[in-house]
């Protein structure tokens, strides 16, 4: 079977992509999901530049300042300037961001101009073009049932620049905080269902999601290792599976502007430890897994075999 492992945040900072990058070039990471609007994001997607068996993704989780003029987006952030919807949920209390339900947050992404948005996550794809050459090759955020301003608008942006949406199944119990669990299987669009490409909600079982560890108080039993080993047909009962990942250092800029994620600070390591382990490696190769990015997923090339080839890796599939 396919394996696609995502690093999630890349762009964060220039500190946290120390150990994003730690863990691409000495580990196992396939894909790069990018935040364009960081202090990071131009140093991750120049050493992107450098990695083309990397695919790149959005990650518009919009923890960052906006690249346009404050002036010119003002309905888009708060008094302090920063994006008014990038909330954690009710059950944190630390950073700069504020406690939101799904229901205060969806009046929050409704009550911006919609045209600001179109501007602003357009500069943000622009920006990316300017630094990596291309746009985003995926926005991994499918529209949702009763989408805001903010779903539509980022939606816009994923056709206008041909960002792939939609093309995997996402398991039950995904999102983050209070109010925003989804316990339904998510399914992927019809067009990509013989792709049978699955992400299961790493918060089940196991494998503890970087998001679920700290508000379950189980950051001491994180073991990413744990949950390759034991979560049965997650994984290996399809065509092909994403796995998703925090890898990162951390400096202060993700410690007090980065709000809640502070408290990720020590799953953040493991991940770098654990992506660059001998123990995954091992059962990479044990369990016949062959390694892919999200382009070779979609399009059925082998971008990420060719460079494992290329670099002598005995994780290329003969």
């Amino acid at each position: 079977m396919k394996l696609i492992l995502r690093a999630d945040d890349v762009g964060f900072s220039n500190v946290g992509n120390l150990g994003v990058f730690k863990a691409i070039d000495e580990g196992v990471i396939t894909h790069a999901d990018v935040m364009l609007d960081c202090p990071g994001t131009v140093d991750a997607l120049k050493q992107l530049k450098e990695r083309p068996w990397i695919s790149v993704g959005w990650h518009a989780h919009h923890w960052g300042n906006p690249v346009l003029p404050p002036e010119e987006v003002s309905s888009l952030l708060d008094e302090e300037g920063r994006f008014k919807w990038a909330v954690t949920d009710a059950e944190y209390h630390g950073g700069w961001r504020k406690p939101r339900t799904k229901e205060e947050l969806d009046e929050i992404k409704n009550s911006v101009d919609y045209e600001e948005a179109v501007r602003e996550f357009r500069a943000e794809i622009m920006r990316c073009i300017e630094v990596l050459g291309r746009a985003p090759d995926t926005y991994g955020i499918q529209l949702p049932k009763n989408p805001t301003k903010i779903d539509l608008a980022k939606q816009q942006m994923a056709d206008e620049f041909g960002m792939k949406t939609g093309w995997f199944t996402k398991g039950p119990g995904g999102g983050s905080g209070k109010g925003f669990h989804n316990n339904d299987v998510t399914p992927c669009l019809p067009e990509y269902a013989d792709l049978d490409i699955y992400m299961p909600f790493q918060g089940n079982g196991t494998n503890k999601h970087m998001d679920d560890a700290p508000r379950s108080g189980e950051q001491e039993q994180y073991n990413p290792m744990v949950g390759f080993r034991c979560d049965g047909d997650q994984i290996m009962g399809h065509k092909c599976a994403q796995l998703a990942f925090h890898p990162g250092f951390i400096d202060d800029y993700m410690t007090y502007c980065g709000g809640y994620t502070y408290i990720l600070s020590r799953v953040r390591i493991i991940d770098v430890h654990t992506l660059c382990s001998q123990e995954l490696h091992d059962w990479i190769r044990e369990q016949h897994i062959e390694l892919v990015n999200q382009r070779d997923a979609l399009y059925g090339s082998r971008e990420y075999q060719n460079h494992l080839k290329c670099i002598g890796s005995d994780l290329a599939i003969v």
